[in-house]
């Protein structure tokens, strides 16, 4: 189910073969096999690989869902515990776990263009923070019922886009070349 940390495990190792190296002047090779040429049409066996990975993917989100919400088994019950004193909203959490799904998929493609994914993991972060303080206004309901928790989910949600911004500066800053370059390309476009 998406409102565990298991499906992000999952996803991550499902993808993790697919992941490329990027280097200037180099070309771009698999990490899983550095014999193997990323985005190469003569290459026969990417395809096959990612083709693979995406279907185990399909096959592990959907038959996780099918077993988690058709029987109600000893974990769904556990989880339902009036003993249980944090429990968020089924929506939050889902939501949440995909944004957190996709910074995981931006790590692995971006692995080597970092200002680029922290850019990323900024406006991901950014995205948890007004969807964690919006949450209550949109839906009418908590995300969930201790409200000190909700907060300081939103503070930790903060300092990771406050992180990932510091780190993407410090990055283009640490370039001048770089930021002249990005600096012209943006006078261009406009």
């Amino acid at each position: 189910p998406l409102h565990t940390t298991l499906q992000m495990t999952v996803v991550m190792q499902l993808i993790k073969p697919l992941g490329c190296t990027y280097a200037a002047g180099a070309p771009s090779l698999l990490y899983a096999d550095r014999t193997i040429v990323c985005w190469d049409l003569a290459e026969p066996l990417q395809p096959y690989m990612a083709l693979c990975a995406w279907l185990g993917l399909a096959f592990y989100l959907l038959t996780a869902h099918l077993l988690w919400w058709g029987d109600g088994g000893l974990l769904r019950q556990a989880q339902l515990s009036p003993t249980l004193d944090v429990q968020y909203s089924e929506l939050y959490l889902i939501v949440g776990n995909a944004v957190r799904t996709a910074a995981a998929i931006a790590y692995l493609f971006l692995h080597d263009q970092p200002i680029a994914l922290q850019l990323v993991l900024c406006g991901l972060a950014l995205f948890l923070l007004a969807w964690t303080l919006g949450f209550r206004r949109l839906f009418r309901a908590p995300a969930c019922a201790i409200r000190a928790v909700t907060e300081l989910r939103a503070v930790g949600e903060a300092i990771a886009a406050w992180a990932a911004l510091s780190c993407a500066l410090e990055l283009l800053l640490s370039q001048p070349a770089r930021v002249v370059r990005l600096g012209s390309q943006l006078a261009m476009s406009l």
